[in-house]
């Protein structure tokens, strides 16, 4: 006597068609699930975003690669020697392009983001 497998059918496919069509649909209900999570986005101001997420992670106790993050402003600033740091506007961006601004030392040029997590 051969054994046949449970999985072989040796149905013909219109058999098969009928055999399925007379199991009987059984709706399930799922509870509905929020479209997000809620969370309330956190705005910050820093020059260093990899050790500002860091914080972010460490005060919440949460894997810090699990963080997302989006740019919401950069703001410029350009120091010359130990003057006050000024912030270049939009339209003077062109003076970043000068080379000899650039290679100068006594030239410092910072950015300040702000990040929303």
């Amino acid at each position: 006597m051969a054994h046949e497998s449970p999985l072989v059918s040796t149905l013909s496919d219109e058999e098969l068609r009928r055999e399925l069509k007379a199991i009987p649909y059984i709706p399930i209900e799922l509870p509905e699930l929020p479209s997000t999570l809620p969370f309330d986005p956190y705005f910050v101001k820093t020059d260093n975003v990899l050790a500002s997420l860091g914080q972010f992670a460490k005060e919440r106790r949460i894997d810090p690669k699990q963080i997302d993050f989006d740019i919401v402003s950069v703001i410029t600033f350009i120091q010359q020697g130990n003057d006050e740091p000024v912030e270049v506007k939009d339209d003077e961006f062109s003076k970043l392009e000068d080379i000899t601004l650039l290679l100068d030392p006594k030239i410092s040029i910072k950015q300040t983001l702000e990040i929303r997590i």
